[in-house]
C-alpha cells in the first residue's frame, strides 16, 4: 500500500473515515473537526494483555507523515519484542509521580504519627512516640527521602544513644521501623533497612536484663498460697480483690473497676463492658460459687 500523501491529508474532511498511513501496519490518521487536521493513531493488539488497543502518536499536521511513520515503526519494534508501549508509558508515569512525592523521613514520621495516635489511649505514649523521633532521628535522617535510607543512616541515628540510653534507643529503633514499614506498604521504598541495622551496632550489654518479664506465680502453688495467706476470716479489701482476681483470671484493673451492675448473680456471669477492656470487646466471665459468695459478702459489708 502506498504511503498517504500530504495533499490527501490536507484535503481530509471531518466526515472522512480513518486514512491509513500506508507505510506502517495499524497506523492511521483520524480526522478532527477542522479540515486538513487530525491525529495519528496506532491500532494494535497488546502482547501483554492480548487486548485491542489504540495509542495516539501526535496531531497532524504538527507531526508530519514521515515523522509519524518513524514513530509508528518504533512502536512496532517494541511490540515485536513483547513490549506494550502504553503499558511501559504508564509504568514510567507512575514511577515519575512516585519519585516526585516520596516523602522525607521527617514528613513520613509526622504522617505515621497522625495516623496511629488516634488509636492510642495513653496520652503519655502519644507524646513520647513522636518526641523520640523528633529528638534523635529527625536531626540525623529527617531530610533524607525514605526510599534513599540505608542501614548506615539508621545506625547513625541510633549510635549516639545506643549504649548510653538503651531503652530509648530500642524504642527509637521500633518507631523508625514503623515509619519505614509504612513507606514500604505505600510503595515508597522496597525494603526496611532497620531489619539489618543490628549488624552495624555494638551489642547492648544490658539487653538480657531488660527483657526479663515480671515473674508469675506457678499455678501449682496457688492452692497453698490461698490457704496460707487468703483463707482467713477477717475481711480485707485488698485480700478480697486478690481472691476475686485469682478466681476469675482477670486483670487487676478490670477487677478494681467492677461495678455491681456488671454482675448477674442469678446467671453467675460478670460482664465487663468493651470500654473497660484492653481489646475493646465485651468480655463475659463465668463466676464460680466461691466467687459469688465472695461478692455477696463484700456487698453485705458495704450496705
Amino acid at each position: 500500500m502506498a504511503v498517504i500523501t500530504d495533499a490527501k491529508a490536507r484535503n481530509m474532511k471531518p466526515t472522512d473515515g480513518l486514512l491509513s498511513h500506508g507505510g506502517v501496519t495499524g497506523l492511521a490518521l483520524e480526522p478532527s473537526k477542522t479540515k486538513g487536521h487530525g491525529k495519528w493513531i496506532m491500532r494494535y493488539t497488546s502482547p501483554v494483555t492480548q487486548k485491542r488497543r489504540k495509542a495516539g502518536l501526535g496531531a497532524y499536521p504538527e507531526v508530519g507523515i514521515a515523522e509519524a511513520g518513524k514513530k509508528g515503526m518504533s512502536f512496532r519494534e517494541q511490540l515485536t519484542e513483547g513490549i506494550d508501549p502504553l503499558e511501559l508509558k504508564a509504568v514510567a508515569a507512575q514511577e515519575a509521580v512516585k519519585a516526585a512525592v516520596v516523602p522525607l523521613f521527617k514528613d513520613a514520621a509526622e504522617t505515621v504519627y497522625a495516623e496511629l495516635k488516634v488509636g492510642w489511649k495513653n496520652a503519655k505514649h502519644q507524646a513520647q512516640w513522636i518526641t523520640t523521633l523528633r529528638a534523635y532521628a529527625v536531626p540525623i535522617i529527617g531530610e533524607i527521602p525514605i526510599d534513599q535510607l540505608e542501614p548506615r543512616h539508621i545506625a547513625d541515628a541510633l549510635r549516639p544513644i545506643w549504649l548510653l540510653k538503651p531503652e530509648t534507643a530500642s524504642r527509637l529503633k521500633q518507631r523508625i521501623h514503623a515509619v519505614l514499614a509504612w513507606g514500604w506498604a505505600h510503595g515508597y521504598c522496597k525494603s526496611n533497612p532497620v531489619d539489618v541495622v543490628g549488624h552495624l551496632l555494638t551489642q547492648q550489654q544490658s539487653k538480657a536484663v531488660r527483657v526479663e518479664h515480671q515473674p508469675a506465680m506457678p499455678w501449682r502453688v496457688i492452692p497453698e498460697f490461698w490457704q496460707t495467706h487468703l483463707a482467713v476470716d477477717d475481711y480485707n479489701v485488698s485480700r478480697a480483690l486478690l481472691k476475686f482476681l485469682i478466681l476469675t483470671a482477670a486483670r487487676s484493673g478490670e477487677v478494681r473497676g467492677m461495678t455491681w451492675a456488671e454482675v448477674d448473680f442469678e446467671q453467675k456471669i460478670w460482664t465487663i463492658p468493651a470500654e473497660r477492656m484492653k481489646a475493646k470487646f465485651q468480655h463475659r466471665v463465668p463466676l464460680s460459687q466461691t466467687a459469688i459468695e465472695l461478692l455477696k459478702k463484700t456487698a453485705s459489708l458495704w450496705q
